[in-house]
């Protein structure tokens, strides 16, 4: 009984892919994020953070992280995030994380330079946490969801 439990309780903080929801925004100074609309989930930021930490070093076993938040908050938003170079001999970061506000969730995924990195991902956490209502957000392409519909980059 209780294996069924923890399975159930698992099962339960995986969070469910709305794949209609995908967009990619452009974010201040050009940053380019994708953004996926995911199921919500109370234990969301903090369950991206801990496989993102256990998988990066599987998956470039000469990677360097420049900067990782298991719990952040900015503004209402909760959000965790890994940046990360594949190889210290690269110069693009990988910035990835997820945001949870109420029942809206996200995964978020860019690169950008090394040399401009910090400015970069100040950038991005203002997007993030301005998700839940889109404002300074503007689609780019790929599918938008109900409150995207009809913006466009002149709005």
């Amino acid at each position: 009984m209780r294996y069924i439990l923890l399975s159930l309780l698992f099962l339960g903080a995986q969070p469910a892919i709305a794949s209609d929801d995908n967009q990619t925004i452009t974010a201040d100074e050009g940053v380019v994020i994708t953004v996926k609309k995911l199921g919500s989930a109370r234990y969301l930021p903090h369950a991206f953070y801990d496989q993102a930490v256990s998988s990066i070093p599987k998956l470039y076993p000469e990677h360097e992280y420049l900067a990782r938040r298991r719990n952040g908050r900015f503004g209402k938003v909760l959000y965790s995030v890994v940046c990360y170079k594949q190889s210290r001999h690269t110069h693009k970061v990988s910035i990835s994380g997820t945001a949870v506000l109420a029942d809206d969730a996200w995964s978020f995924e860019t690169q950008v330079p090394e040399s401009s990195f910090g400015d970069k991902l100040l950038i991005v956490l203002e997007a993030i946490e301005k998700l839940p209502s889109n404002e300074a957000l503007r689609p780019t392409n790929g599918n938008m969801n109900e409150r995207t519909r009809g913006m466009t980059n002149d709005e």
